[in-house]
């Protein structure tokens, strides 16, 4: 279902298909098509799977990706190769592992996403090469939909800004594009990496996380 659904989702987001615009309740009732194919076919809910069966039935059949069935979730669970007992609950360590993915993976689509909205002129831009400038901001990543647990803080998040500022950078590199009135301390990363300061490098921490979130609120609020 894991390897699956990271098939399915690398399509979408770089299809012409009008996948972005859907709710996060459309989701839910997507991803819950096995448990509730029997329930009536006249509720909101619905009309909502069938909406998203019609917008991905390229996608499926592209991939080769089926849709839940009903005894989806009879098989073994398996987490980094390791066997889930499905009556009891998995180690904190595992539990830990599987919401620190979920989130991670959240904010590279989101990321995805936000970007194909933001982008003043996405026609120009190539694909694989904009892929690549998103993947600069984030460590030890291969592409959006794969990521590698990390042992310590990293990234945007490592805990010296030293370490942190060149996928700040990065981060604010792929922002540069997106619609939108810049801060002043965007040109920061014109600069040579050694050349700025601690206090200018929070200053522009602040200033990226809030311009995208404004930018986020602004497409997606």
């Amino acid at each position: 279902m894991r390897q699956d659904w990271n098939e399915l989702e690398s399509e979408c987001l770089f299809s012409d298909l009008p996948i972005l615009t859907h709710t996060n309740q459309a989701w839910r009732d997507f991803l819950e098509m096995g448990r509730s194919d029997k329930l009536k076919n006249d509720t909101a809910a619905a009309m909502r799977r069938a909406e998203i069966r019609k917008i991905l039935g390229r996608v499926l059949e592209t991939t080769g990706v089926s849709e839940a069935s009903d005894n989806a979730n009879s098989g073994p669970v398996y987490w980094r190769d390791e066997a889930l007992a499905l009556d009891k609950l998995p180690r904190i360590s595992v539990f830990q592992e599987i919401l620190w993915e979920l989130y991670e993976l959240n904010f590279h689509l989101e990321l995805v996403s936000l970007d194909q909205r933001a982008n003043r002129d996405p026609v120009k831009v190539d694909p694989d090469i904009r892929v690549q400038q998103i993947l600069r901001c984030f460590p030890d990543t291969s592409a959006v939909s794969v990521v590698t647990i990390p042992y310590a803080n990293a990234g945007l998040v490592a805990n010296d800004w030293r370490e942190r500022l060149p996928f700040v950078l990065a981060f604010m590199n792929v922002m540069s594009c997106w619609e939108g009135l810049k801060p002043k301390v965007f040109n920061y990363r014109l600069h040579r990496v050694e050349k700025l300061s601690q206090n200018q490098a929070l200053d522009l921490e602040h200033q990226a996380a809030y311009f995208y979130m404004q930018t986020f609120f602004n497409h997606f609020g």
